[in-house]
């Protein structure tokens, strides 16, 4: 399964930046996360557990990052595996856009997709709405 959202968002994209990658505030603009939690810095390699209504907490990895642009991390688990994605692009006159992505593959793609595909789709988009708001508010 692969699901994509890019929302317009009303704020720089340094600002965009800023509140996306301040991991442990997402649950303040976004119902669909409980608690994330990053271990260590903001760099490729740490750990965030992350706490989602319906959903198990899931250990994710920071895979890359391109500061003040991109960022991807990934989770494992039995049979699955999910690469998210999230970009911050300048699009002029002070704002910008978002966009967020996920892949979920593996033995248990086809299941996963079935049973959470629907619900994934709408946190995707509930975590783009809310950065988009976020990032217009302290703007």
């Amino acid at each position: 399964m692969h699901h994509s959202v890019t929302v317009p968002v009303a704020a720089p994209a340094p600002i965009a930046w800023a509140v996306l990658t301040d991991l442990s505030d997402w649950p303040t603009w976004t119902a669909s996360m409980r608690e994330v939690a990053l271990e260590g810095g903001f760099e490729v390699g740490s750990s965030v557990r992350i706490r989602q209504p319906k959903l198990p907490t899931a250990q994710w990895t920071i895979t890359e990052i391109e500061p003040g642009r991109s960022f991807t991390w990934e989770s494992t688990a039995p049979g699955i595996r999910s690469v998210a994605s999230h970009s911050v692009t300048a699009t002029g006159s002070g704002a910008s856009e978002l966009t967020v992505s996920i892949e979920q593959s593996g033995q248990l793609g086809n299941v996963v997709a079935a049973l959470y595909g629907r619900l994934t789709k709408r946190y995707v988009q509930m975590e783009a709405d809310g950065l988009a708001r976020a990032a217009a508010e302290r703007a």
